[in-house]
Order: C-alpha cells, then sequence, then structure tokens
C-alpha cells in the first residue's frame, strides 16, 4: 500500500517533515503545555487517599463494570485497570471519594467514556451545570450509605 508524502510540521515554521501533524518535539511541546494548565494529579484530586481508594475499588470490583467496549472479549480484556467517576470531579468534586460514584473499568471502556463526557463538555454553553444530585437512583444524604465517603486511614471520620 503506498504511503502519502511526508509534510512540513503543523507548527508554524518548522521544517521538519512528517506523516501528519507535529513533529515530535513539537507534539512533546503541545502536552507539556497542556499538562501545565491541567495542573498535576493531586492537584486534580488524584491524591495519596484517591490511589488508596482506587487499589480498594479494583480489589473488591476487578472485572469492568461499564462493559460499552469489552463485553464481547475474553475475560483478560474485560479486567479494571481504572476506577471512573460516575458523575465527573470536574463537575461534582464532592463525590471524588464516594464509592457509590465510583465503578471499575477496563482501559478500552473507560476511554471511550471520558471522550463521551469530552465530546459533551464541549457541546454545553458556556457557565452551564449539569444539574444532577442523584447516582444510580439514590438521593444523597447522611441516612443513604451509599452516598458516604470512604475512609481510608483511620482517621476520626471513618464510616
Amino acid at each position: 500500500m503506498p504511503y502519502a508524502a511526508p509534510c512540513p510540521c503543523s507548527h508554524p515554521g518548522c521544517p521538519v517533515l512528517t506523516n501528519g501533524g507535529r513533529c515530535k518535539e513539537h507534539q512533546h511541546a503541545k502536552h507539556a503545555a497542556i499538562d501545565a494548565r491541567r495542573g498535576s494529579p493531586s492537584e486534580r484530586g488524584y491524591d495519596r487517599t484517591w490511589q488508596q481508594l482506587r487499589k480498594l475499588k479494583l480489589s473488591t470490583d476487578p472485572w469492568c463494570e461499564i462493559k460499552t467496549h469489552c463485553a464481547n472479549l475474553s475475560l483478560t480484556q474485560q479486567l479494571a485497570t481504572e476506577v471512573d467517576h460516575i458523575q465527573i470531579v470536574r463537575d461534582f468534586p464532592e463525590l471524588r471519594l464516594v464509592w457509590s460514584n465510583l465503578r471499575s473499568a477496563c482501559k478500552r471502556c473507560h476511554s471511550a467514556r471520558t471522550m463521551r463526557d469530552l465530546k459533551e463538555l464541549q457541546r454545553q454553553p458556556a457557565g452551564a451545570v449539569k444539574n444532577s444530585n442523584v447516582i444510580n437512583g439514590l438521593p444523597p444524604g447522611p441516612e443513604n450509605i451509599h452516598d458516604r465517603e470512604i475512609g481510608i486511614g483511620g482517621g476520626p471520620h471513618e464510616h
């Protein structure tokens, strides 16, 4: 099968020939700039407490719970390696450590879910906020055990 002719890097003024898009140097620079704007994982809420909860969730529920892209694949490809927030942390930071807001996911299903969320976010008008305080039909509140944060580390607020 024939290949397309190389073309210059899409970064203005860069003469490096590529197979399309940016050269490696400018790809790295672009990703570094994006990462700088995003902040570190701990700044975005993925701290030590999250890492411990994530590990607990994956050991409790080791198989993908989303199953949009892995249902017909072998069991080894349905093994969960990531944890998904049902209500995204950006919109609902208070649900970051709530067990009922988490589900184990394989890489394929979690990537598809994240891409869908990003596309949905791009379609929303500026300043729009999702109006949903319900997770899986369970109302928030102290009487709902599924709405509690999981206490890790033996602190006084452990449930």
